[in-house]
Protein backbone atom coordinates (compact mmCIF):
# COMPACT_ATOMS: atom_id res chain seq x y z
CA UNK A 1 0.00 0.00 0.00
CA UNK A 2 0.90 3.66 -0.67
CA UNK A 3 2.27 5.45 1.82
CA UNK A 4 -0.06 8.16 3.21
CA UNK A 5 1.48 11.37 4.77
CA UNK A 6 1.72 11.62 8.63
CA UNK A 7 -1.51 13.75 9.54
CA UNK A 8 -0.78 16.86 12.14
CA UNK A 9 -1.07 16.71 15.55
CA UNK A 10 -4.55 17.26 16.92
CA UNK A 11 -6.18 17.59 20.26
CA UNK A 12 -9.38 15.87 19.88
CA UNK A 13 -11.52 18.19 21.88
CA UNK A 14 -10.56 21.28 19.45
CA UNK A 15 -13.13 19.40 17.01
CA UNK A 16 -15.97 18.16 19.14
CA UNK A 17 -19.28 19.58 18.48
CA UNK A 18 -19.81 22.51 20.35
CA UNK A 19 -22.99 21.13 21.72
CA UNK A 20 -22.04 17.22 22.42
CA UNK A 21 -21.35 17.98 26.07
CA UNK A 22 -24.88 19.96 26.84
CA UNK A 23 -26.61 16.97 25.00
CA UNK A 24 -24.86 14.30 26.53
CA UNK A 25 -25.88 15.33 30.03
CA UNK A 26 -29.45 15.76 28.89
CA UNK A 27 -29.21 12.60 27.51
CA UNK A 28 -27.74 11.03 31.29
CA UNK A 29 -31.23 12.86 33.04
CA UNK A 30 -33.32 11.22 30.39
CA UNK A 31 -31.54 7.84 31.17
CA UNK A 32 -31.99 8.29 34.63
CA UNK A 33 -35.49 9.32 34.22
CA UNK A 34 -35.94 5.70 32.23
CA UNK A 35 -34.68 4.08 35.20
CA UNK A 36 -36.64 5.45 37.72
CA UNK A 37 -39.68 4.91 35.51
CA UNK A 38 -38.60 1.37 35.40
CA UNK A 39 -38.49 1.29 39.34
CA UNK A 40 -41.73 2.56 40.34
CA UNK A 41 -43.26 0.32 37.43
CA UNK A 42 -42.24 -2.36 39.19
CA UNK A 43 -42.26 -1.43 42.85
CA UNK A 44 -45.49 0.40 42.37
CA UNK A 45 -47.23 0.53 39.58
CA UNK A 46 -48.77 -2.76 39.49
CA UNK A 47 -50.04 -2.25 43.33
CA UNK A 48 -52.18 0.20 42.11
CA UNK A 49 -53.23 -1.50 38.85
CA UNK A 50 -54.15 -4.46 40.51
CA UNK A 51 -56.95 -3.25 42.67
CA UNK A 52 -58.76 -2.56 38.97
CA UNK A 53 -59.43 -6.30 37.75
CA UNK A 54 -59.53 -4.98 33.97
CA UNK A 55 -55.84 -3.72 34.14
CA UNK A 56 -54.49 -6.52 36.18
CA UNK A 57 -53.06 -8.18 33.12
CA UNK A 58 -51.32 -4.81 32.30
CA UNK A 59 -49.83 -4.43 35.81
CA UNK A 60 -48.63 -8.21 35.32
CA UNK A 61 -46.81 -6.72 31.33
CA UNK A 62 -45.51 -3.89 33.41
CA UNK A 63 -43.49 -5.37 36.00
CA UNK A 64 -42.02 -7.75 33.15
CA UNK A 65 -41.21 -4.55 31.53
CA UNK A 66 -39.75 -3.02 34.85
CA UNK A 67 -37.55 -6.33 35.55
CA UNK A 68 -36.65 -6.29 32.25
CA UNK A 69 -34.89 -2.95 31.89
CA UNK A 70 -33.27 -2.90 35.66
CA UNK A 71 -31.48 -5.81 34.20
CA UNK A 72 -30.54 -3.90 31.72
CA UNK A 73 -27.55 -2.52 32.84
CA UNK A 74 -25.85 -5.81 34.84
CA UNK A 75 -26.45 -8.22 31.59
CA UNK A 76 -24.20 -4.82 29.13
CA UNK A 77 -20.94 -5.86 31.17
CA UNK A 78 -21.18 -9.51 30.19
CA UNK A 79 -22.71 -8.18 27.00
CA UNK A 80 -19.71 -6.48 26.22
CA UNK A 81 -17.30 -8.88 27.38
CA UNK A 82 -18.96 -11.52 25.25
CA UNK A 83 -18.63 -9.42 22.17
CA UNK A 84 -15.03 -8.85 22.98
CA UNK A 85 -14.09 -12.03 23.01
CA UNK A 86 -16.35 -12.75 19.75
CA UNK A 87 -13.78 -10.08 17.83
CA UNK A 88 -10.59 -11.12 19.53
CA UNK A 89 -11.34 -14.63 18.85
CA UNK A 90 -12.88 -14.95 15.68
CA UNK A 91 -11.51 -11.84 13.66
CA UNK A 92 -8.12 -11.23 12.07
CA UNK A 93 -5.26 -9.98 13.70
CA UNK A 94 -3.76 -6.86 12.18
CA UNK A 95 -0.13 -5.73 13.49
CA UNK A 96 3.46 -5.12 11.88
CA UNK A 97 3.10 -8.67 10.82
CA UNK A 98 -0.24 -8.77 9.72
CA UNK A 99 -1.41 -6.43 6.98
CA UNK A 100 1.43 -3.59 8.57
CA UNK A 101 0.47 -0.73 6.14
CA UNK A 102 -2.96 -0.84 7.09
CA UNK A 103 -1.81 -1.45 10.76
CA UNK A 104 0.92 1.49 10.24
CA UNK A 105 -1.98 3.82 9.66
CA UNK A 106 -3.66 3.53 12.81
CA UNK A 107 -0.09 4.15 14.30
CA UNK A 108 0.18 7.28 12.79
CA UNK A 109 -3.18 8.30 13.82
CA UNK A 110 -2.76 7.86 17.29
CA UNK A 111 0.33 9.48 17.43
CA UNK A 112 -1.27 12.85 16.19
CA UNK A 113 -4.03 13.01 18.96
CA UNK A 114 -1.17 11.29 21.78
CA UNK A 115 -3.42 8.01 22.58
CA UNK A 116 -2.21 4.88 22.96
CA UNK A 117 -2.30 2.56 20.22
CA UNK A 118 -5.60 -0.25 20.41
CA UNK A 119 -5.92 -3.53 18.97
CA UNK A 120 -6.76 -3.41 15.63
CA UNK A 121 -9.03 -6.80 13.73
CA UNK A 122 -10.77 -7.27 10.42
CA UNK A 123 -13.76 -9.37 10.67
CA UNK A 124 -16.17 -10.60 9.02
CA UNK A 125 -18.75 -10.42 11.12
CA UNK A 126 -21.91 -8.34 9.88
CA UNK A 127 -22.24 -6.88 13.31
CA UNK A 128 -19.26 -4.67 12.53
CA UNK A 129 -20.52 -2.89 9.49
CA UNK A 130 -18.07 -0.74 7.44
CA UNK A 131 -16.06 -0.45 11.46
CA UNK A 132 -16.91 -0.23 15.12
CA UNK A 133 -14.69 0.32 18.08
CA UNK A 134 -14.95 -0.60 21.62
CA UNK A 135 -13.58 0.37 25.21
CA UNK A 136 -14.03 -1.65 28.28
CA UNK A 137 -12.49 -1.72 32.10
CA UNK A 138 -8.53 -1.34 32.26
CA UNK A 139 -7.98 0.83 29.10
CA UNK A 140 -8.72 -2.36 27.14
CA UNK A 141 -9.79 -0.96 23.51
CA UNK A 142 -9.86 -2.44 19.95
CA UNK A 143 -11.33 -0.99 16.46
CA UNK A 144 -12.98 -3.64 14.06
CA UNK A 145 -13.00 -3.31 10.52
CA UNK A 146 -15.88 -5.10 8.79
CA UNK A 147 -16.57 -6.90 5.63
CA UNK A 148 -18.10 -3.55 4.47
CA UNK A 149 -15.11 -1.91 4.16
CA UNK A 150 -13.56 -4.61 2.20
CA UNK A 151 -16.05 -5.68 -0.06
CA UNK A 152 -15.40 -5.17 -3.84
CA UNK A 153 -11.89 -4.34 -3.15
CA UNK A 154 -9.34 -4.49 -5.66
CA UNK A 155 -6.42 -3.54 -3.64
CA UNK A 156 -5.34 -1.80 -0.66
CA UNK A 157 -4.12 1.18 -2.80
CA UNK A 158 -7.28 1.77 -4.13
CA UNK A 159 -8.84 2.31 -0.57
CA UNK A 160 -6.18 3.61 1.38
CA UNK A 161 -7.85 7.18 1.54
CA UNK A 162 -11.25 5.41 2.85
CA UNK A 163 -9.18 3.25 5.26
CA UNK A 164 -7.65 5.82 6.90
CA UNK A 165 -10.23 7.89 7.23
CA UNK A 166 -12.81 4.90 9.01
CA UNK A 167 -9.63 3.97 11.30
CA UNK A 168 -9.41 7.92 12.15
CA UNK A 169 -13.50 8.00 13.12
CA UNK A 170 -12.95 4.66 15.16
CA UNK A 171 -10.11 6.48 17.05
CA UNK A 172 -12.39 9.50 17.47
CA UNK A 173 -14.53 6.97 19.03
CA UNK A 174 -12.75 5.93 21.55
CA UNK A 175 -10.82 8.91 22.46
CA UNK A 176 -13.56 11.26 22.60
CA UNK A 177 -15.16 8.15 24.89
CA UNK A 178 -17.98 7.61 22.75
CA UNK A 179 -16.84 3.79 23.58
CA UNK A 180 -16.64 3.65 27.24
CA UNK A 181 -17.93 1.72 30.05
CA UNK A 182 -19.12 4.97 31.56
CA UNK A 183 -20.60 5.90 28.35
CA UNK A 184 -22.98 2.60 28.52
CA UNK A 185 -23.21 2.61 32.12
CA UNK A 186 -24.61 6.03 31.90
CA UNK A 187 -26.84 6.31 28.95
CA UNK A 188 -27.65 2.13 28.69
CA UNK A 189 -31.22 3.09 28.71
CA UNK A 190 -31.50 6.05 26.45
CA UNK A 191 -29.14 4.61 23.51
CA UNK A 192 -31.76 1.48 23.05
CA UNK A 193 -34.92 3.74 22.90
CA UNK A 194 -34.42 5.03 18.89
CA UNK A 195 -36.72 8.44 19.37
CA UNK A 196 -34.60 9.64 22.38
CA UNK A 197 -31.38 8.51 21.26
CA UNK A 198 -31.09 10.61 17.81
CA UNK A 199 -29.88 13.92 19.42
CA UNK A 200 -26.84 12.17 20.85
CA UNK A 201 -26.38 9.98 17.63
CA UNK A 202 -26.27 13.23 15.92
CA UNK A 203 -23.66 15.36 17.79
CA UNK A 204 -21.47 12.44 18.16
CA UNK A 205 -20.91 11.48 14.70
CA UNK A 206 -20.28 14.45 13.55
CA UNK A 207 -17.77 14.98 16.53
CA UNK A 208 -16.09 11.60 14.93
CA UNK A 209 -16.38 13.00 11.70
CA UNK A 210 -14.66 16.54 12.12
CA UNK A 211 -11.72 14.67 13.61
CA UNK A 212 -11.08 12.55 11.07
CA UNK A 213 -11.84 15.15 8.16
CA UNK A 214 -9.05 17.12 10.16
CA UNK A 215 -6.79 14.00 10.16
CA UNK A 216 -7.28 12.59 6.50
CA UNK A 217 -7.42 13.74 3.08
CA UNK A 218 -10.66 11.12 2.29
CA UNK A 219 -14.06 12.59 3.46
CA UNK A 220 -15.41 12.65 0.07
CA UNK A 221 -14.61 9.31 -0.95
CA UNK A 222 -15.32 7.91 2.72
CA UNK A 223 -18.86 9.63 2.28
CA UNK A 224 -19.35 8.30 -1.26
CA UNK A 225 -17.97 4.49 0.14
CA UNK A 226 -20.35 5.01 2.87
CA UNK A 227 -23.18 5.96 0.36
CA UNK A 228 -22.68 3.32 -2.48
CA UNK A 229 -20.82 0.70 -1.31
CA UNK A 230 -17.62 -1.05 -2.44
CA UNK A 231 -18.30 -2.15 -5.73
CA UNK A 232 -20.01 0.85 -7.20
CA UNK A 233 -17.63 3.44 -5.95
CA UNK A 234 -14.93 2.99 -8.70
CA UNK A 235 -17.50 4.23 -11.24
CA UNK A 236 -19.33 6.83 -9.21
CA UNK A 237 -18.71 10.19 -10.09
CA UNK A 238 -17.91 12.53 -7.35
CA UNK A 239 -18.90 15.86 -8.51
CA UNK A 240 -22.26 14.51 -9.21
CA UNK A 241 -22.51 12.69 -5.61
CA UNK A 242 -21.49 16.35 -3.60
CA UNK A 243 -24.15 17.96 -5.81
CA UNK A 244 -26.58 15.60 -4.53
CA UNK A 245 -25.50 15.45 -1.18
CA UNK A 246 -25.38 19.44 -0.85
CA UNK A 247 -28.82 20.06 -2.14
CA UNK A 248 -30.30 19.80 0.85
CA UNK A 249 -34.06 19.62 0.11
CA UNK A 250 -35.23 17.42 2.41
CA UNK A 251 -37.35 18.72 4.41
CA UNK A 252 -35.96 18.96 8.10
CA UNK A 253 -39.18 16.84 9.62
CA UNK A 254 -38.39 13.65 7.29
CA UNK A 255 -34.84 14.38 7.95
CA UNK A 256 -34.91 13.93 11.95
CA UNK A 257 -37.28 11.20 11.07
CA UNK A 258 -35.39 8.93 8.70
CA UNK A 259 -32.26 9.10 11.42
CA UNK A 260 -34.71 7.70 14.35
CA UNK A 261 -34.25 4.10 12.95
CA UNK A 262 -30.45 4.52 11.74
CA UNK A 263 -27.80 4.22 14.14
CA UNK A 264 -26.90 8.50 12.94
CA UNK A 265 -27.18 11.03 10.70
CA UNK A 266 -27.58 9.92 7.09
CA UNK A 267 -24.30 10.86 4.45
CA UNK A 268 -25.76 13.99 3.17
CA UNK A 269 -26.29 15.82 6.28
CA UNK A 270 -22.83 14.18 7.62
CA UNK A 271 -21.36 15.97 5.07
CA UNK A 272 -23.41 19.08 4.50
CA UNK A 273 -22.17 19.80 8.51
CA UNK A 274 -18.46 18.89 7.67
CA UNK A 275 -18.89 21.56 4.64
CA UNK A 276 -21.03 24.13 6.37
CA UNK A 277 -18.51 24.21 9.18
CA UNK A 278 -15.04 24.39 7.17
CA UNK A 279 -13.47 20.79 7.87
CA UNK A 280 -13.98 19.73 3.95
CA UNK A 281 -12.37 21.87 0.93
CA UNK A 282 -14.47 20.50 -2.02
CA UNK A 283 -12.47 22.31 -4.71
CA UNK A 284 -8.93 20.76 -3.03
CA UNK A 285 -10.96 17.35 -2.90
CA UNK A 286 -12.17 17.36 -6.15
CA UNK A 287 -8.81 18.49 -7.70
CA UNK A 288 -6.94 15.43 -5.37
CA UNK A 289 -9.53 12.92 -6.85
CA UNK A 290 -8.89 14.24 -10.33
CA UNK A 291 -12.36 15.00 -10.68
CA UNK A 292 -14.83 16.70 -12.81
CA UNK A 293 -16.34 19.81 -11.16
CA UNK A 294 -19.50 19.49 -13.82
CA UNK A 295 -21.91 22.06 -12.38
CA UNK A 296 -21.40 23.63 -9.23
CA UNK A 297 -20.56 21.89 -6.26
CA UNK A 298 -22.53 24.37 -3.98
CA UNK A 299 -25.70 23.40 -1.37
CA UNK A 300 -28.52 23.71 -3.65
CA UNK A 301 -32.66 23.97 -2.93
CA UNK A 302 -34.85 25.85 -1.30
CA UNK A 303 -33.40 24.99 2.52
CA UNK A 304 -30.11 25.57 1.60
CA UNK A 305 -30.70 29.28 1.72
CA UNK A 306 -32.86 29.48 5.00
CA UNK A 307 -32.13 26.78 7.26
CA UNK A 308 -29.19 26.87 9.48
CA UNK A 309 -25.61 24.66 9.22
CA UNK A 310 -26.22 21.69 12.09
Amino acid sequence: MTALRSPPALDPESVRHPRERLVFWLSVLVNAAVGAAAIWLVYRAPGWLTGRPALSRLANELRVAGVATLALIPALAWLRHARWAEFREGSLQLGPDQLPAIHAMLERLCAAVGAPVPELFSSTSRSAGIATAMGLVRRRRIIVLGPDLFRGLKSLDDRADIIEFVLAHELGRLVMGHASWREELLLAYLKRIPLLRVPLLNVQEASRDRLAARLCPGTVRAMLFTASGGKLIYSADVAAFLRQALRDDTPPFWEWASSITGDGPDVGRRLRHLHAHGFVDLDAELERLGARPGPAVTPAGPAAEHRPAR
